[in-house]
Order: C-alpha cells, then sequence, then structure tokens
C-alpha cells in the first residue's frame, strides 16, 4: 500500500538526496501541494523510475543471449 511522503522521507525512501527530489519533480513526479507542504505518494516515485529505467541492460543482455545460441 502506497503512503504520503513528504520530501525529506521521499528522498529517505528513495535513498536519494531531497535535491534529486526536487529536480525529479521539476521534471515531471507527480507529487501534491497543500499550501507549502508537499506531499508524494511511494507509488508515484516508483512509477517515475519504472518510467526512466535504463534499458541499455537489458538491451545488452538480449544481444548477449542471441550471441551465445550462434
Amino acid at each position: 500500500m502506497s503512503e504520503w511522503l513528504r520530501i525529506k522521507a521521499a528522498a529517505k525512501y528513495s535513498k536519494i538526496s531531497e535535491r534529486t527530489i526536487r529536480t525529479w519533480m521539476k521534471e515531471g513526479m507527480r507529487h501534491s501541494r497543500i499550501g507549502h507542504t508537499v506531499l508524494i505518494r511511494s507509488d508515484w516515485i516508483d512509477e517515475y523510475l519504472q518510467e526512466h529505467e535504463d534499458r541499455s541492460q537489458s538491451e545488452i543482455d538480449a544481444i548477449v543471449n542471441e550471441f551465445c545460441k550462434k
């Protein structure tokens, strides 16, 4: 179940800095603002990370697997 996190807790949840969380917000990560309080659902962080996942490793794996079949 997802929980609501403030920026500091969101940074701790994702093991990154608060500054990076703020950058991700500027880059489009979903968040809610109530007055001066910013709240982010943990599943929104997970979604953002999945959207920006580096797919190059899986592409490399596919090439290696294809090569090994030969």
